[in-house]
């Protein structure tokens, strides 16, 4: 059974995707912030993070300073959820491997997709946004 760890300061969100992704058989864990997420990373070894990035700006940069510092986490795919995405936004992940953006307007089964994708594939320089009209680079930000 492929685990799933959700970092999402949203209640409702969270149970969401507890029971959405726990239908389709996956183990999920939920913390609210990073430092949670941080101190239970040991007994709950996620195959996928999913990342709500819309939180406080702080915790998106604790979550891309933790997973780009820890190598093992920083092997594993990440999902980061996303209102809306903007150079300002993907600036704090550039020192990440092996993430994407996605779109929270995506329809359930396009994240479950994307999910499924992720973990079947190890792409470490994959980075990209995905949406609901399909994956695009991430904007460069160096010009």
């Amino acid at each position: 059974m492929k685990k799933i760890f959700l970092i999402d300061n949203v209640d409702s969100i969270a149970d969401f995707y507890t029971d959405f992704l726990g239908l389709k058989g996956y183990k999920i864990a939920v913390s609210v912030n990073v430092e949670d997420f941080s101190e239970r990373l040991d007994s709950f070894d996620p195959d996928l993070v999913i990342f709500d990035t819309d939180m406080p700006r702080s915790e998106s940069y604790k979550f891309a300073t933790l997973k780009s510092s820890n190598n093992r986490l920083n092997s594993k795919p990440a999902l980061l959820l996303t209102g809306f995405i903007n150079e300002a936004k993907i600036k704090g992940f550039e020192e990440m491997k092996n993430y994407e953006f996605i779109d929270k307007s995506s329809t359930n089964s396009q994240i479950l997709r994307r999910i499924e994708s992720l973990l079947q594939h190890t792409h470490p320089e994959s980075n990209g946004f995905y949406s609901s009209r399909g994956l695009a680079e991430v904007p460069s930000l160096s010009s």
